[in-house]
């Protein structure tokens, strides 16, 4: 039995090439008897994913030394497009003001980058925490990249 590979994600790989960070396929279930039923398995709750749209990777690292250890690949990889879905959000959610988001949205790339980043993080780690759970709805594949998932 053959299993089909995944399709590419069409975002990632335009960007970046091909998606090459994707999880392999875990081999199929087996079949139980000639019917062809799958054979049901438990999986412990350890392996769980945690749900919701907080910051669920390693919580003993706060959001602000998070954002600040990926801060030089954030501004470096980040897309326009992207950068002002992230100004929306978090306008949206009250992490900033709407003075601070007109001053970013005239700037260059790299700048509304650099001047994001500082910005939230001179806010502590709860802004932070927004603007990781930001990028995450914006482009999964960047967070992906810089293991903010």
């Amino acid at each position: 039995m053959s299993v089909p590979a995944p399709p590419q994600n069409a975002s990632c790989a335009s960007r970046f090439g091909p998606a090459k960070h994707m999880v392999p396929l875990a081999p199929a279930p087996p079949v139980d008897g000639p019917s062809g039923a799958v054979a049901q398995r438990s999986v412990p709750a350890k392996d769980s994913v945690p749900a919701g749209d907080g910051v669920p990777a390693d919580d003993s690292v706060p959001a602000d030394e998070r954002l600040r250890s990926v801060r030089t690949q954030f501004i470096t990889r980040v897309s326009e497009a992207v950068l002002d879905q992230l100004l929306d959000q978090l306008l949206e959610r009250e992490v900033l003001t709407d003075g601070e988001r007109e001053s970013m949205a005239v700037r260059a790339r790299a700048d509304k980058a650099r001047d994001l980043m500082d910005t939230v993080r001179r806010k502590g780690p709860g802004a932070c925490s927004e603007l990781i759970s930001a990028l995450r709805n914006a482009d999964r594949c960047l967070s992906g990249t810089l293991k903010l998932l």
